[in-house]
């Protein structure tokens, strides 16, 4: 019947729309994908192998027992060979942020109606920088003797020192992390570094903060990210890592021994996951509207069989009749894809998070 027919014709045009819709959506999440993939996490990713070693309270109860395993790990690993440099952090990039503090920087006042700043604050070992590959824009990278210097030193990265210390040098200023007080002690900033990813390569600089690991802050440093940047593929001194921590401590497992470029793989799953399932919904989508277009195409020819019959006729030529059911076809099609339009550019604006407006920094 007629009805029928123009039921028909509009679920195609709602077919159309809709698989214009996810089209459009998986496109952008394509585009917003290959932006991630772009994005400077700050760092030098090539030659780097990367685990996890914890130590357990029941045999390191103080700092001075982490520390002394600390460095005797890192003085053993960094004579191995094909071993340029080992660094220790307790925060990994791209997406291993272990803590964030409040800091107060030199200059502003303690109001405490202000909301709190905070800072990504990460405990290293001296030459995590070279190690990672992070540039030193302004001072130094941290030494052996920083531990005992009564400087109390601190490096901070370039949004933080843009931000707090605009038009200054932030060299030999202070910074004061930890709740607001006015009586706390400050560190004395000695560098400035390049940000850094911690938080997911699509996350906005942040301010970033570098202690030396040490008494004070050893109790953070019971679980440690180990860095090494090799000579040659990172896989090659990975038996040489294993040995060396079991000499020290055959109790302690290697976990999650990785390549960086392994980490970084991993740390865009889920949106190389959402990516692909959108794209897989829309090819489906548009295939299963051009099947509906097809069936509902063929059956309106089939139902106009004697009109075009009569048409032939009368002197129609077959060009003619072709271009008649293919006009009907377009129509469908531009309506749904209209539609379709329409409302892919309203859920691009209310769903935007979700297409990662990556910055490429």
């Amino acid at each position: 019947s007629a009805a029928g027919l123009s039921a028909r014709r509009v679920l195609v045009a709602t077919e159309f729309s809709l698989a214009l819709v996810l089209l459009i959506g998986s496109v952008l999440l394509i585009r917003s994908f290959v932006r991630l993939q772009e994005v400077n996490p700050g760092f030098n990713s090539d030659h780097l192998l990367t685990a996890e070693i914890t130590l357990p309270y029941a045999l390191y109860r103080d700092d001075k027992a982490l520390i002394a395993f600390w460095d005797e790990f890192l003085r053993r690993t960094n004579s191995l060979p094909g071993v340029k440099s080992v660094s220790l952090t307790i925060s990994l990039p791209p997406d291993q942020l272990a803590l964030t503090n409040p800091f107060t920087a030199e200059g502003q006042s303690y109001d405490k109606s202000r909301p709190l700043q905070l800072a990504e604050e990460m405990a290293i070992s001296p030459g995590y920088f070279s190690t990672l590959g992070v540039p030193i824009l302004a001072g130094r990278d941290f030494n052996d003797a920083d531990r005992s210097t009564a400087l109390d030193p601190i490096v901070i990265s370039r949004t933080l020192a843009d931000k707090y210390f605009p038009g200054r040098d932030p060299i030999g200023r202070h910074l004061q992390t930890g709740d607001p007080r006015p009586e706390a002690p400050t560190e004395t900033i000695i560098g400035v570094v390049g940000d850094v990813k911690y938080s997911g390569l699509d996350a906005r600089p942040a301010p970033q903060a570098y202690k030396i690991y040490a008494s004070g802050w050893a109790g953070f440093c019971r679980r440690m990210f180990v860095v090494v940047r090799t000579e040659a593929e990172p896989g090659t001194v990975a038996g040489g890592l294993r040995t060396e921590l079991a000499s020290l401590d055959h109790n302690l497992p290697l976990a999650n021994l990785m390549s960086m470029r392994e980490r970084m793989g991993d740390s865009v799953g889920e949106q190389r996951f959402r990516t692909l399932l959108l794209g897989s919904f829309a090819g489906f989508a548009l295939v299963l509207a051009c099947l509906g277009l097809y069936a509902v195409m063929s059956f309106s020819v089939g139902q106009r069989t004697r009109e075009i019959g009569i048409r032939i006729a009368l002197g129609g030529r077959p060009r003619e009749i072709l271009a008649l059911v293919i006009r009907q076809a377009l129509v469908l099609s531009a309506i749904g894809m209209v539609v379709g339009l329409i409302s892919a550019l309203v859920l691009t604006r209310a769903l935007s998070p979700l297409w990662l407006a990556v910055i490429v920094v």
